[in-house]
């Protein structure tokens, strides 16, 4: 049995939740984009300013558009590539044991016998055993049930 797969797993979980948190990013940054543009719109159409000051304000707002959209780029590169250490598989072990009650402790449990595996004496037999079946678990395990649309929370 491959001992990658509980890696890979919690990879893909990863990945999928950080789509998630790109998708919420990017609607965010939009939406409030559109509102600053739109309540810029109308201080422009109030107050008609003079050219210095719509440059300014110009500038100002493509700075903001720029830096939202580079933040959730940033954001999510950061995450799938578990720089930082932010979204570790332990981390992504937990997540999942929110959202899926019945594998959830024991991947966890694996993915710590999994890291441990090296340092054991006794037991070693157990341990990949128990690795075993919950890779055997996982590949049962329908992935499209992971791809959870993105919450109102």
């Amino acid at each position: 049995m491959n001992n990658h797969s509980i890696k890979s797993f919690i990879h893909l979980f990863r990945k999928q939740q950080t789509k998630k948190q790109f998708y919420k990013g990017i609607l965010v940054a939009s939406s409030i984009n559109i509102i600053l543009l739109i309540v810029l719109s109308i201080l422009e159409a109030t107050f008609y300013f003079n050219n210095a000051i719509r440059i300014n304000i110009y500038n100002l707002f493509f700075l903001t558009l720029l830096s939202s959209f580079s933040y959730v780029l940033i954001r999510a590169y950061i995450n799938i590539n578990t720089i930082f250490n932010n979204s570790s598989d332990y981390s992504m072990a937990k997540l999942f044991m929110k959202s899926n009650t019945k594998n959830s402790d024991r991947l966890l449990n694996a993915l710590e016998l999994e890291s441990s595996l090296d340092s054991l004496e006794k037991g070693k037999d157990l341990a990949k055993n128990a690795i075993d079946k919950i890779n055997i678990d996982l590949q049962a395990f329908p992935l499209e049930s992971i791809y959870v649309p993105i919450s109102k929370k």
